[in-house]
C-alpha cells in the first residue's frame, strides 16, 4: 500500500499489528479526540456502539479512503453507500431487522410447520433460530457437549420454548407494530436477556423473562441441571442390501448364487455371496448335544424374510439346516434392530451381529460435572482442528493444563471402575489404570487425543477407542455378548412407547 512495505490482504484488517492511520497517511484524523472517527482503528472499533447513522464528521474525513476501498474491491457497493448514509433507519428497515432473526427461512423448516398447521391449526408456531439460542447458551455459560450423551437434545428443545417464548411475548409477533410503538430503536436484541427491561404479556398479565441474576435465570440454570431424561429410538427392520454384492469363489460363502436353481445351488462348487444381511432377530429354544435346554437369540436374514413370514416351516428349516439348532422352537420371532438390552444392568441397543456374537451400542448416558464438561469441550475442540493438520499444537488460548487433562482421565477412570460401566467395561479399566503414568508422560497434544479416543467407550454408538498411542489396541471397547443368553444372570428387553414414557420388559430367560 502506500507505506512502502508488501502487506496482505489479511493484515490490512489487523488492527493490532497496523491501523489505518499507518497503511494510508491521508486518512490521518487530525483530532483524535472526535468518537468513531476511524472505523477500524482498536480503540473506536471496541466501543461497539450502534449509533447510526456514522457522524458526519468522520464520513467527511473518511469518504476519500472509503472510496479507495470500493474501487479496490475491499468492500461492496452497498457497504459503501450505508457507510456514507446520512438518514437514520425507517421503521419499515428497523421491522425487517427484528423479523428476519424471528422468521425461519429454510424450507425443510416451513414444510414440517405447514404440516403441523394442518394438524393443528388452532395453534399458533413460533419460529426460533439456532444461532439465537447459542447466543442465549453463551451469554449464561450454558455448556454444550454434544459428543458427551445424547440429553442435549431435550435440552435444546427446552431452551428453544424460553427463547422463543420470550421472542414472541416482546414483538407481539408483528415486529413493525413493535418499531411503531417503540420508537427510539428500543429493541437491542443484544440485552434480550441481560440488562434491559422485564418482558412482560400484558394481555395474560405474565412475565416471559425477569431480568437480573436472581430472575428467571435461575428457574432455566435448575431445569437445565436435571438430567432425569427419558431417551428412546426407534427399533426397526432392516431393508436394502442382501448381502455382499462380490461373489466368492467356490467352497466360500453363505448364501447359493440362485437357491432355487439346482445347477447354482452348491456354494461348494460354485461359491456364493457371503456376508448375508440381516432384517431383525429372533429368540429360540432348542437342545445342546446333552440335550439341555438353551436359548439363543438368532438372526433372520434379509433375503428369506418373505419366505418365512409365509411359511413357517421355511424357517424351521432354516434353523435346523442353516443355524444348527435341534429341536428349536420360536419364542419370540421378532426382535428388532435398535432393540433396548438390559443385560445384567447394563443398558445398550442392538446394532447387528457378527458370527455367534450379537454386536451393541451403548444405552447408558454418560454425566460429568461442569468443570469436567468445559475441559471435554476444549478437548474435543482442538482434537477436530488437529484431524484437519495433524502436526497442529495446542494453543495458549485453549488453556488446557496438564492437571485439568489428568482430572479429566481420572474421572473417566472412575465412571469406569465404580459405576455401571463396569459391567461391561471391565478390561479397559485395568488398561486404564495400569497406563495412567503413562499418560501422564504424553505431550499435552497426544493426551487430548487419548482423552479424545477414551469417550468413545462412553458414547451411545457403535464406535470404539483407539488407544494404540499407549500401547493398547486399536478398536477397544466393542461390546458383544453371545447369542447364547444362558452365560448370563439377566437378559431383557425393553418395549419402549416413542416417547419413552410407558415401557414394558420382557425377561428372555423367564418368558
Amino acid at each position: 500500500m502506500y507505506s512502502g512495505e508488501i502487506i496482505e490482504l489479511k493484515d490490512l484488517w489487523d488492527n493490532s499489528k497496523y491501523d489505518i492511520d499507518h497503511i494510508y497517511p491521508q486518512s490521518k484524523v487530525m483530532d483524535d479526540s472526535l468518537d468513531n472517527r476511524v472505523l477500524v482503528k482498536k480503540t473506536y472499533n471496541a466501543e461497539k456502539t450502534d449509533n447510526y447513522p456514522i457522524n458526519a464528521d468522520i464520513r467527511q474525513n473518511m469518504k476519500g479512503f472509503w472510496k479507495t476501498l470500493l474501487d479496490g474491491g475491499f468492500i461492496s457497493k452497498e457497504k459503501y453507500i450505508r457507510l456514507l448514509r446520512s438518514n437514520e433507519f425507517e421503521p419499515s428497515e428497523l421491522a425487517g431487522f427484528i423479523q428476519r432473526q424471528l422468521v425461519e427461512t429454510r424450507q425443510s423448516t416451513k414444510a414440517v410447520a405447514s404440516i403441523l398447521k394442518q394438524l393443528l391449526p388452532d395453534t399458533e408456531i413460533v419460529y426460533v433460530k439456532a444461532k439465537t439460542v447459542s447466543q442465549f447458551r453463551q451469554d449464561f455459560d450454558l455448556i454444550k457437549v454434544r459428543e458427551m450423551n445424547d440429553l442435549h437434545h431435550a435440552k435444546d428443545a427446552y431452551l428453544n420454548i424460553v427463547v422463543g417464548n420470550v421472542y414472541y411475548t416482546k414483538f407481539t409477533k408483528d415486529a413493525a407494530w413493535f418499531v411503531q410503538n417503540n420508537p427510539g430503536r428500543s429493541y437491542n436484541l443484544r440485552k434480550m436477556f441481560v440488562g434491559g427491561k422485564d418482558i412482560v404479556d400484558t394481555k395474560r398479565n405474565e412475565t416471559a423473562w425477569k431480568m437480573g441474576d436472581n430472575g428467571t435465570i435461575v428457574t432455566v440454570k435448575r431445569i437445565m441441571s436435571k438430567n432425569n431424561i427419558l431417551v428412546s429410538r426407534r427399533s426397526y427392520e432392516v431393508k436394502g442390501g442382501l448381502f455382499d454384492q462380490q461373489l466368492m469363489k467356490k467352497g466360500k460363502g453363505q448364501v447359493a448364487v440362485k437357491g432355487s436353481d439346482d445347477r447354482l445351488s452348491s456354494v461348494e462348487k460354485y461359491g456364493g455371496y457371503n456376508k448375508a444381511a440381516g432384517s431383525y432377530f429372533m429368540l429360540v429354544e432348542s437342545e445342546d448335544k446333552k440335550q439341555r435346554k438353551i436359548r439363543t437369540i438368532e438372526y433372520v436374514p434379509l433375503y428369506m424374510v418373505d419366505r418365512f413370514e409365509k411359511n413357517f416351516r421355511e424357517l424351521e428349516s432354516f434353523l435346523v439346516d442353516i443355524q444348527g439348532l435341534r429341536n428349536p422352537r420360536v419364542i419370540l420371532s421378532k426382535i428388532r434392530i435398535d432393540t433396548l438390552f438390559n443385560v445384567d444392568g447394563f443398558y445398550m441397543w442392538l446394532s447387528g451381529r457378527t458370527g455367534n456374537q450379537l454386536i451393541f451400542k451403548g444405552a447408558n448416558q454418560l454425566l460429568l460435572d461442569i468443570n469436567h464438561m468445559r475441559t471435554l469441550k476444549k478437548v474435543i475442540k482442538y482434537v477436530q482442528r488437529q484431524k484437519e493438520n495433524k502436526n497442529l499444537k495446542l494453543f495458549e488460548q485453549d488453556n488446557l493444563a496438564s492437571e485439568e487433562l489428568l482430572d479429566l482421565y481420572d474421572e473417566f477412570l472412575d465412571k469406569i471402575s465404580n459405576t455401571l460401566y463396569s459391567v461391561r467395561l471391565s478390561a479397559q479399566e485395568k488398561f486404564l489404570k495400569d497406563k495412567r503414568e503413562k499418560f501422564e508422560l504424553l505431550s499435552a497434544e497426544n493426551k487430548c487425543i487419548v482423552l479424545y479416543e477414551i469417550l468413545h467407550l462412553f458414547q451411545c454408538q457403535s464406535m470404539t477407542a483407539d488407544l494404540r498411542i499407549m500401547g493398547g489396541p486399536e478398536k477397544a471397547g466393542s461390546i458383544k455378548i453371545n447369542n447364547n443368553i444362558g452365560n448370563y444372570n439377566r437378559v431383557s428387553i425393553i418395549s419402549q412407547s416413542p416417547t419413552g414414557i410407558y415401557q414394558k420388559e420382557i425377561d428372555l430367560k423367564r418368558i
